[in-house]
């Protein structure tokens, strides 16, 4: 599994990068308008077509059953044991509502997504002019 998301990831890396310096070059031909979010948006769509070939429609079923094995590997009370696997299952089952799946997929790379985020725009911030006319200057411009 991991050879396939490496092949597959840093193909997809690979792919996003030429096309958008390949975008780059002709940027003053196509402009900033409808054909520069066509090109942006279907570069992205090509990129993300390869996630197709890292879906495993077994991956979630080997997780549930590892983390099971971990449990019961812990040498803990059978109450204890018994506790932890049910809330596994249960968690198991909860994963296959396509809502509690999409949910989960979601918040997992959310994180680090708006981190990453506040932390770029904190760099990239610009301060206000100090002059009230120069704003509106700015903001008619």
């Amino acid at each position: 599994m991991k050879k396939t998301v490496l092949t597959f990831g840093l193909i997809a890396g690979v792919m996003i990068s030429v096309l958008m310096d390949g975008s780059l070059l002709i940027a003053n031909k196509i402009g900033t308008g409808h054909n520069s979010m066509l090109l942006g948006y279907t570069m992205m769509v090509a990129s993300f077509l390869l996630i197709y070939f890292n879906f495993m429609p077994h991956f979630m079923d080997s997780y549930w059953a590892a983390q099971i094995h971990r449990v019961q590997s812990l040498g803990l009370d059978p109450a204890t044991t018994a506790a932890r696997v049910a809330a596994i299952e249960h968690s198991q089952q909860s994963y296959q509502n396509p809502l509690v799946n999409m949910a989960y997929t979601f918040m997992e790379p959310l994180p680090v997504g708006l981190i990453i985020t506040l932390i770029s725009a904190a760099m990239l911030r610009r301060k206000a002019p100090a002059e009230p006319a120069a704003a509106s200057a700015v903001m008619t411009a």
